[in-house]
């Protein structure tokens, strides 16, 4: 009778000890996911595919519906995805024209991930497939994208260059990028920079009757309740240049709008300053609601080809 209540007595404080030492290990999985590193804002760019045409940095507390419907738009929302951007606060992303196919989207995103529960998750659904390579990383089997994690604060989501930014993450390649581009990164809610083109960008009023050449462009915005105050920065060939931008700006950007089927252009621009700066002409007070962001952004990347 003695030893069967001591075989009792074992066997239950062994349950209880399996609980403590499950409760112990679910605790560290959860709260593994530290802080991501201190390191400068355009330094994250530098992880991303190297020589993108767009990059686009958005702080995910403040664009959270922005980012949700961007990806929806572009078929690239699931489940496990919506679980990921659930644990970020940060996003940087680039866009790659220099294949002949599509345009390829690659994200790196930053916050507090318990790596192994969200690798655990990728590996137990069907959906992913684990490919083994020097840092192993998941491939969805209906669009393809891939998804890795090197360390517990960074998350790589790419459609084909997953390699390539893993690589970059063991050994970062320097990043180039203005003073005053780094400075409204700092300050803004979400940027979008297009770096120098080297036979510049044709920007017209759609009648063709106006052109002007563009070598470098960067948008930022800052959230105003329901709608996204911008501000811009075009970088032209010249002075001369800068100022005849500057004075037909506002014929070019209502044709702009037109297309896009913007309502109330003349009160949108009422507030609209365009300041000339040297080679820069510099866009504020433009606003627009949500919603056109995300069509904004999606046209940028969509038709990016043609630059």
């Amino acid at each position: 009778m003695r030893r069967g209540k001591m075989f009792y007595l074992h066997r239950k404080n062994s349950l209880i000890y399996l609980a403590l030492s499950l409760f112990v290990v679910l605790l560290s999985v959860s709260s593994c996911a530290t802080a991501p590193p201190v390191r400068a804002s355009e330094d994250w760019f530098a992880l991303l595919p190297s020589h993108s045409g767009i990059y686009i940095y958005l702080d995910k507390d403040r664009t959270a519906t922005l980012v949700e419907s961007l990806l929806k738009s572009m078929d690239l929302f699931n489940n496990d995805i919506k679980f990921i951007l659930s644990k970020t606060t940060k996003i940087y992303g680039a866009v790659d024209f220099s294949g002949d196919s599509e345009p390829v989207l690659s994200v790196l995103t930053l916050g507090s991930y318990p790596s192994s529960l969200i690798g655990m998750r990728l590996s137990m659904n069907r959906e992913w497939k684990r490919i083994k390579s020097t840092r192993s990383y998941f491939v969805s089997g209906s669009n393809k994208l891939e998804v890795s994690l090197p360390g517990n604060n960074v998350i790589f989501i790419s459609q084909g260059k997953i390699n390539e930014m893993l690589k970059n993450y063991r050994s970062p390649p320097v990043f180039k990028m203005p003073m005053e581009v780094k400075n409204d990164l700092h300050s803004s809610d979400f940027l979008v920079y297009f770096p120098l083109f080297s036979e510049g960008k044709a920007l017209n009023d759609n009648s063709g009757r106006i052109k002007t050449m563009v070598n470098e462009l960067w948008l930022s915005g800052n959230r105003e309740g329901e709608v996204f105050k911008l501000d811009g920065v075009f970088g032209l060939s010249s002075e001369k240049q800068a100022r005849l931008f500057a004075a037909v700006f506002k014929l070019i950007i209502t044709a702009w709008l037109r297309q896009e089927k913007v309502q109330d252009i003349g009160k949108l621009l009422k507030s609209v300053a365009v300041k000339p700066d040297g080679k820069y002409v510099r866009i504020s007070g433009f606003k627009l609601p949500e919603n056109k962001i995300n069509s904004v952004l999606t046209g940028i990347i969509k038709k990016g080809r043609n630059k």
